[in-house]
């Protein structure tokens, strides 16, 4: 035998200002009042460009850096001779 489903039903919550729509007393009306405060909101946009720097690099002149190595060279050769005589 097939036993018939019961469906429940689902009671509805009314909204409490929909059952205070007929009730135009209301008790305590001194104590209760509240002052509603209106703020007026100001949105100030702000646009911020990031300006990205770009990074010069500092050209060496190619007789400089010759120069430079040419002095390297020096010195690890005189590092060399140094390190021979000390053994």
């Amino acid at each position: 035998m097939k036993r018939k489903r019961r469906r429940k039903r689902r009671r509805k919550r009314r909204k409490r200002r929909e059952r205070n729509r007929g009730k135009r007393r209301v008790r305590n009306r001194s104590r209760r009042r509240r002052r509603r405060r209106r703020r007026r909101r100001r949105r100030r946009r702000r646009r911020r460009r990031r300006r990205r720097r770009k990074r010069r690099r500092r050209r060496i002149r190619k007789g400089c850096l010759l120069e430079s190595a040419k002095e390297n060279i020096q010195k690890k050769k005189r590092e060399e001779i140094e390190m021979i005589k000390g053994l």
